[in-house]
């Protein structure tokens, strides 16, 4: 394949699937508000979660086997599938709850299929027609400027849409793009690698993530703040922020301008927090996160007393900045701790663990927002915050431990490599 046309492919595949979810996104939790409770929400979402968790990597190994080409047309017919079901709730509207696990079901089947199937088909293209390695790290940024600039629009989109006109036109919308990239994923040129037994690698996979993980105490440490951190800022902005803000926007397209606009001021703030370098990434991460629970808690002041509802954007927006400028740090010291051979296994690991906990904290928060409010919600994720910059003060405090440890051993070492007076004479 012409190394042109597979770079043109990867950009208008790399931005199906999150646009195809985008279309939905700004107001998805509102729209199964219509038909479930909130703690039924809270159950479908864990259990999308846990779907997403136990598939990734076997359906990422069925590449070896099948090919791209085939897996990502499997992916975005199921996202055909799961859109089809949703027009079906909305002109049928029987079994209702069970229609929306398999709804759940497809998305998270589907997001697992093809998430990292693109990106290795493109590298193994790139390598196999002389690509430059350097070069194909621009593509991939490119690639991310126009996945955000899509979906962005995408979201804004599927928000006038159920707003204005209605929200089966919306989800027409996913239906078409979910067909375009069927047919644009058939012309990849798809050979598969070797044959190898799904369950035996997802196995020796997580074997070999214990096992690193365990060589190192900070790791446990980090994978246990990052689980925390996705449960708090998920039950945020999953369960809480949508109803809030609806509640006081009272209008979908509204409510899917403001997820825009968060989705813009995190995007930008991760690129500004890849450019800080003043501090080591540990440290900065450190500094970064010290702003999570004072904003979590000023949000739970902001809906306590009633504040206007773009003042709770503006706090929003500043969670949503701290998370973008932590992201780069935390991840940059984390990928150095991990060793390259086993980089996949521990990520893989960590994946694991975040959606469990998620899985947790997502079912808990449901109840708790049906029965106890938004406000304690709210809490529990100003806890969660606390606890996980505790967590973040042990790691950085190893690392200056073992800083110091190490000097101290080169220090040793210069000393005994001088020779004594008595040698010299």
């Amino acid at each position: 394949m012409i190394l042109s046309r597979a770079k043109y492919l990867y950009y208008l595949l790399g931005i199906m699937a999150p646009t195809i979810d985008a279309v939905l996104a700004g107001f998805y939790t509102v729209f199964l508000l219509h038909y479930l409770s909130l703690g039924e929400v809270g159950v479908l979402f864990a259990f999308h979660l846990l779907v997403l968790s136990l598939s990734d990597f076997p359906t990422g190994s069925l590449v070896d086997i099948w090919g791209p080409r085939r897996c990502l047309m499997i992916s975005y017919s199921l996202f055909l599938c799961a859109y089809l079901c949703l027009e079906l709730v909305i002109f049928v509207q029987i079994l209702i709850l069970p229609l929306f696990f398999l709804i759940q079901f497809l998305f998270a089947t589907a997001m697992a299929q093809e998430s990292g199937t693109l990106i290795a088909w493109f590298t193994n293209q790139w390598k196999a027609n002389g690509g430059d390695m350097k070069t194909i790290r621009s593509i991939f940024g490119k690639a991310r400027g126009l996945t955000l600039i899509v979906t962005t629009i995408a979201m804004l989109i599927g928000g006038f849409l159920a707003e204005y006109i209605t929200v089966s036109v919306a989800i027409g919308i996913g239906i078409l793009l979910a067909l375009l990239a069927l047919v644009v994923s058939s012309m990849l040129e798809s050979v598969p690698i070797n044959r190898m037994r799904v369950e035996k690698r997802y196995r020796d996979h997580l074997k070999d993530a214990i096992r690193v993980v365990t060589d190192d105490s900070r790791l446990p440490t980090l994978i246990t703040t990052s689980s925390l951190n996705y449960a708090g800022y998920f039950i945020v902005v999953a369960l809480a922020l949508q109803p809030i803000l609806y509640d006081d926007l009272e209008s979908l397209f509204l409510l899917t301008i403001a997820f825009a606009l968060l989705q813009m001021i995190q995007a930008f703030s991760h690129y500004i927090g890849g450019q800080i370098m003043r501090f080591s990434d540990i440290a900065t991460a450190l500094v970064i996160w010290t702003a999570v629970p004072l904003i979590y808690f000023i949000l739970f002041l902001t809906i306590a007393f009633n504040w206007s509802v773009y003042i709770i954007i503006v706090v929003v927006g500043s969670l949503f900045a701290a998370f973008g400028l932590y992201n780069p740090q935390i991840t940059q010291f984390y990928q150095r701790l991990t060793p390259d051979e086993h980089r996949a296994a521990v990520t893989s690991l960590t994946s694991t663990a975040r959606s469990t906990t998620a899985i947790i904290f997502t079912v808990i928060g449901g109840i708790m927002f049906q029965y106890l409010g938004a406000l304690v919600l709210l809490l529990t994720a100003t806890v969660l915050a606390l606890i996980s910059f505790g967590l973040l003060c042990r790691v950085w405090y190893n690392s200056q431990t073992l800083v110091k440890l190490i000097e101290s051993d080169l220090d040793s070492l210069r000393k005994s490599s001088k020779p004594s007076p008595a040698q010299l004479s």
